[in-house]
């Protein structure tokens, strides 16, 4: 599997958005970034990143 970071055209950095900070059941997830990594599609409903994003959806 590629752990290469995907570059967004859009903006020309790694970055393909932000997940706001989430409190719930007394969890808090602090923001982060969204980050898509080249990845890999090994068939139907299994893989990960860019390759299965595109083949699968």
């Amino acid at each position: 599997m590629s752990n290469l970071c995907v570059i967004n055209p859009s903006t020309g950095s790694i970055s393909f958005g932000i997940v706001p900070k989430i409190k719930v059941l007394g969890l808090i997830c602090e923001q982060a970034e969204i980050h898509l990594f080249k990845g890999r599609h090994w068939g139907p409903h299994s893989g990960l990143g860019m390759k299965h994003i595109w083949t699968e959806h």
